[in-house]
């Protein structure tokens, strides 16, 4: 079940599964890309990709934490001043065995279907 989070610093906050989230922020700066740098700032990047999202402008950034085997990607999507991060970290999460789904693949459909029809927060 989505667990929706209250937060100051998010319009919007959303956990899905154990590792996977959504949030919608605000972009203060002048650019998307800016906002990206600002965010990833003393991160361990592996890799940055620049795409397009359903015709949406999109960076997904793969990063190393903590340990050897901990690892996360996030990708943000720019549309106007928000933006929408998705991000997956690994370890433990809530795969569905039975019905042959892993969080993961979850989490990469959502990003890669994402689409924008109206925001009102």
């Amino acid at each position: 079940m989505p667990t929706v989070i209250d937060s100051d610093y998010y319009l919007q906050y959303l956990r899905f599964g154990y590792r996977s989230e959504l949030a919608i922020a605000v972009n203060k700066l002048p650019s998307f890309d800016q906002f990206v740098d600002q965010w990833i700032i003393g991160m361990d990047i592996e890799y940055k990709d620049y795409q397009w999202i359903n015709d949406i402008k999109a960076i997904t950034v793969d990063y190393r934490f903590g340990g050897l085997n901990r690892f996360g990607t996030t990708t943000f999507i720019g549309q106007d001043d928000l933006v929408f991060i998705f991000n997956f970290t690994a370890g433990g999460s809530c795969d569905l065995d039975e019905i042959g789904l892993d969080e993961y693949t979850i989490y990469r459909h959502a990003v890669e279907t994402f689409k924008l029809y109206s925001y009102n927060p």
